[in-house]
């Protein structure tokens, strides 16, 4: 996780103005790239609800970074990396939430030993990142071993059945269940949830000084 945090520091300092340049752009296509290295422009430019050339010229990004090494069709990640990408999440859930309403949320998560609880306030954070982002709501919550920690809300039953159901789910992590408006906007919320779990975990880290 540490590599993802670190490389999303240095797609926001090399951001540009073009949309090809955009951090959530990048980070969704090395992330659509680490489940299938054949995928093409034009699959990923449908993926992402943007057009073939901004694709292709996001693709020269990542080479120029050293972050890809694109030969014909395929395209390889650096090692490490397409390693780090494997303990990021994303998929739509089909069936409606109904104790909230929704239909067809995404779940994105981070899946790593945070050791704790998360609080209200970081739970808050990631959520007004995720509508910041483009989200209409969101559910933040923890997993440990086999505890789901879902804090300020109370009403959990139907969805800790949800996440526990789930066999991806049984990893430690950070996750948020994401109602959205409109498909397009996935990435974007996706990058912003990781932007935002990358601040709590790396804050969790932090050496912790003596009183």
């Amino acid at each position: 996780m540490e590599k993802i945090c670190r490389m999303i520091n240095e797609l926001e300092e090399r951001a540009e103005r073009s949309a090809s340049s955009n951090p959530a752009l990048l980070l969704s296509i090395l992330y659509l790239i680490s489940d299938d290295p054949q995928k093409g422009r034009i699959q990923l430019s449908r993926a992402l609800g943007t057009s073939e050339q901004v694709v292709r010229n996001a693709l020269m990004k990542l080479e120029e970074m050293g972050l890809l090494v694109i030969e014909g069709r395929k395209k390889n990640m650096v090692p490490e990396l397409y390693e780090a990408f494997r303990c990021l999440l994303k998929e739509r859930i089909l069936s409606p939430v109904m104790v909230e309403g929704w239909e067809s949320p995404i779940l994105v998560g981070v899946f790593t030993d945070i050791g704790r609880a998360i609080s209200v306030k970081e739970a808050l954070d990631i959520r007004d990142e995720i509508i910041a982002e483009g989200g209409s709501g969101a559910i933040i919550f923890s997993v440990r071993g086999k505890c789901v920690d879902i804090p300020g809300l109370s009403n959990t039953k139907e969805i800790k059945e949800l996440i526990i159901g789930k066999a991806k789910i049984a990893k430690n992590g950070l996750y948020a269940l994401v109602t959205t408006k409109y498909n397009y906007n996935d990435f974007s919320i996706f990058y912003g949830f990781i932007r935002k779990s990358c601040e709590i975990l790396l804050k969790n880290q932090e050496p912790r000084t003596s009183p």
